[in-house]
């Protein structure tokens, strides 16, 4: 995979090209101490140095612990957990490539859904007379969101700006100019 041949792409209107290495878009993580590779975000790796030596570790979400657990005991149902990097559920990290963030115009232009609203709400355990240690409190949300015609709209804008700049007539050409004012 590290000798995998970078990829040579424009970066700029001008067509100047820069080298990007693909193997640092994946979530990969190589640990120093085990020299294995492992599918984490090497963002979520930490190391942790003390008297006894030093040691490396990440958060896992309690799907990917509960797996581990059942991996541990040979009861694993499937080869890595569910939803993981290592399933290739990876969007990768564009960070990684030294891309530049996207503006908020160039995001609301790839965004595949309009976000509408969100409603969040934190359930306590307390009730009088019940227990006070809020213990098991829950966060519940929902969010409601709609497709997005932002790409549609925006190609459609994009021919018709195609299709005016090639006008050539006169008379259509000063129509034009007084829809443009």
């Amino acid at each position: 995979m590290k000798e995998a041949k970078p990829l040579r792409l424009p970066i700029n209107e001008a067509g100047d090209l820069k080298d990007f290495d693909l193997v640092q878009l994946y979530s990969l993580h190589e640990s120093r101490k085990l020299k294995k590779l492992f599918h984490l975000h090497p963002e979520l790796v930490h190391e942790e140095s003390n008297d006894q030596g030093s040691k490396e570790f990440t958060i896992c979400c309690h799907r990917c612990c509960e797996w581990l657990d059942e991996n541990k005991k040979g009861k694993a149902k499937e080869e890595f957990p569910p939803n993981s990097i290592a399933a290739g559920v990876d969007f990768g990290e564009p960070r990684r490539l030294g891309l530049a963030t996207p503006t908020m115009p160039e995001l609301v232009l790839l965004a595949k859904v309009r976000h509408f609203h969100n409603v969040v709400k934190v359930q306590g355990n307390h009730k009088p007379g019940g227990r006070s240690d809020f213990t098991k409190n829950q966060i519940r949300g929902h969010s409601i969101a709609f497709r997005h015609d932002a790409p549609m709209v925006t190609a459609i804008a994009m021919s018709l700006n195609d299709i005016i700049s090639n006008v050539k007539h006169p008379s259509l050409l000063s129509l034009l100019d007084q829809m443009e004012r």
